[in-house]
């Protein structure tokens, strides 16, 4: 009204068999009521133009409908006459999209077993983004419009429509604007849908939507053939899963691991939006959410807490009493059950407990779930329950191997601890008992009691250890938090070495010790600074010089540094760096000394809230690298 400087203005459609063809105006350039003759005639007038003015085009209609017709009949020959579907489909595409001057095109199959829009088949430029592999169900009132429509369903502008809001997100991220959708199965259960998309708002005339339904008719013979192959290609992927689960399975190392793949595993199996294992330990109550695997949000688990009691759980108890899977409604499962299966969107549940031979006791229990309205088909659960049978003997063959990995570890740290402890008594007493010798063939008034009871409190003082290492540490090295400072754990240790330092005539000395206390156990700290020392008496030439370097790195760390030229082996250090081999049955250096030795004193490091670490330096130098916790005051 502005552009044509109207004040007042009066309008009425020209509308010519449903279509909008356009608008009859009237404009005033000064402010007036419109009287109803004056509307009247308006609209009268309007019907007339819309009456005449086909006849003006006439002539292109009908050029326009024999276009469309060749069209489709060429758009049915294709569908018919070529054997693969792809090129079908492409040629009906391309024709249309031209014709309807759109850039997109796409096939929705609907997918019973997962009820969503498989996307069969899509055309679009080969700069535009493609949609993805499937399109979420419908909601309940566009399933009834697809379906008790007989027409062609049209969207002018996607902004201001609500139709189709489960695709929304889809469409609005690759900027669709207007639709055309068809039913390939008008009149029938809704099988699939044709759509044609626009980038812009714009109208669809009636002959552009009886186009596309005609063109979707064709179509839907196609997606009827394709559901025998469809069958075929779901058996498939279930036998790829199970394959690719069985490997997967056998290949795993450890439980960290074994978990959450063997969840992904089941829920690829029984194309499902969630699985979940709970684990517990035989003879005891308690279990735990041990992992989970969902594709989405509302599906997921929310509680991470242990299971309370898994005699008082009552799917736990329903699983461990059936011999096979269940499957259950989660209306249906007890408050206690609800408490850790609490996923928003689970409407229903497949569960199935580990077990392995009847001689051995159920060590967990496997959950699949998903929405209510799912079907779980035959060959889907048939595969559950073999892939959780296996999944239940590889868990127990990694719980196994782990705790006899654990055990082993265990002792051999356990064996290197006391043999050194062993020894270091035995020196101690040996070189007491040497002094008691001495004194025995000295001869003045007083002294040998004196120096008898010296060496008695010394050999007194060697022993004491002794206790503590046969009561507490039988089975199992205990951590024993002490305190001492660092020079008196260096001078200990150097003394420890004396000998093989001597019979090699070498050379050591402590370079900038710090006046600093260390915290910890401090009778480990000083087997471990033996074993260090040890090591580099034995790999250094008659003659070399072992050197220690101390440097705070702040309140709480302490760095010593031992350095050598010795010889190393250069495997023993990626060894040492990489840790064990993954294959138990593979030889490693570190499964016998004194690999075994160092790699004892790391782990005791890491458990001591420090490090060890062995380096070869730019000029062949040996670097022992200890980090010790100081002392908190």
């Amino acid at each position: 009204m502005e552009q044509m400087e109207a004040v007042a203005l009066i309008a009425a459609p020209i509308v010519f068999q449903g279509e909008l063809m356009g608008f009859l105006t009237t404009e005033s350039g000064e402010p007036r009521l419109w009287s109803d003759d004056e509307k009247n005639f308006t609209r009268a007038a309007a019907q007339l133009v819309a009456l005449t003015a086909p006849l003006d085009e006439m002539e292109a209609t009908v050029r326009r409908v024999e276009a469309d017709r060749a069209l489709t009949t060429g758009i049915a020959k294709a569908v018919f006459s070529s054997e693969d579907v792809a090129d079908s489909l492409q040629t009906a595409a391309e024709q249309l999209c031209d014709r309807l001057r759109a850039e997109r095109f796409w096939l929705a199959a609907y997918n019973p077993d997962t009820e969503r829009f498989d996307v069969a088949f899509q055309f679009h430029p080969k700069n535009r983004r493609p949609l993805p592999k499937f399109l979420m169900a419908l909601s309940e009132v566009d399933w009834q419009m697809m379906e008790q429509s007989f027409e062609t369903v049209a969207i002018e502008t996607l902004d201001g429509d609500y139709k189709f809001l489960s695709w929304r997100p889809v469409l609005v991220d690759l900027e669709v604007k207007s639709l055309l959708l068809c039913s390939t199965s008008i009149g029938k259960k809704l099988e699939g849908i044709l759509a044609i998309a626009h980038e812009a708002p714009r109208s669809w005339t009636r002959p552009e939507r009886e186009m596309v339904k005609a063109v979707a008719q064709q179509v839907g013979l196609i997606l009827r053939q394709g559901q025998l192959q469809r069958e075929t290609d779901a058996r498939l992927r279930l036998y790829q899963a199970i394959q690719y689960g069985l490997v997967t399975l056998q290949q795993v190392n450890n439980l960290e691991q074994l978990h959450p793949l063997g969840m992904q595993t089941m829920a690829q199996v029984m194309e499902a939006p969630m699985a979940a294992v709970v684990t517990w330990l035989p003879g005891r109550p308690g279990g735990q959410l041990a992992a989970q695997y969902a594709i989405a949000e509302e599906f997921k688990l929310k509680t991470t807490e242990p299971i309370l009691s898994i005699e008082q759980d009552d799917l736990v108890q329903w699983a461990l009493q059936s011999e096979g899977f269940l499957t259950l409604k989660v209306e249906d499962l007890t408050e206690n059950t609800r408490r850790w299966l609490n996923g928003p969107g689970l409407g229903q549940v497949v569960v199935m407990a580990l077990r392995t031979t009847p001689d051995h006791q159920p060590t967990g229990l496997i959950v699949v779930g998903d929405k209510l309205e799912r079907r779980w088909l035959d060959r889907q659960l048939q595969a559950f329950n073999m892939m959780v049978n296996q999944f239940a003997w590889s868990r127990r063959h990694l719980v196994l191997v782990e705790t006899l990995q654990g055990q082993r570890q265990e002792l051999e740290r356990l064996n290197w601890y006391k043999h050194r402890r062993i020894e270091d008594v035995y020196r101690a007493v040996g070189s007491g008992v040497q002094r008691l010798l001495e004194v025995e063939n000295q001869i003045g008034d007083g002294a040998p009691s004196l120096r008898v009871q010296q060496s008695l409190k010394q050999l007194q003082a060697s022993l004491s250890p002794l206790p503590q290492l046969i009561r507490k540490e039988q089975w199992r090295l205990r951590a024993n938090y002490e305190t001492a400072p660092l020079a008196g754990i260096l001078k200990r240790s150097l003394e420890r070495v004396e000998g093989p330092i001597r019979q090699r005539q070498m050379w050591s000395q402590v370079h900038n010790q710090a006046n600093v206390t260390i915290g910890g156990d401090i009778a480990k700290f000083e087997m471990i600074v033996h074993e260090i020392l040890l090591f580099s008496c034995g790999r250094s030439a008659v003659g070399g010089r072992i050197d220690i370097w101390c440097r705070q790195i702040d309140d709480k760390l302490l760095e010593l540094s031992i350095t050598d030229f010795g010889e190393i082996e250069g495997d023993l250090l990626k060894a040492l760096h990489e840790g064990r081999e993954v294959d138990i049955l593979a030889p490693s250096l570190l499964d016998r000394p004194p690999g075994l030795h160092l790699a004892i004193c790391q782990q005791l490091m890491q458990e001591a809230g420090g490090e060890f670490t062995l380096y070869q330096l730019e000029d062949n130098r040996v670097l022992s690298r200890l980090i010790l916790p100081i002392a908190t005051v």
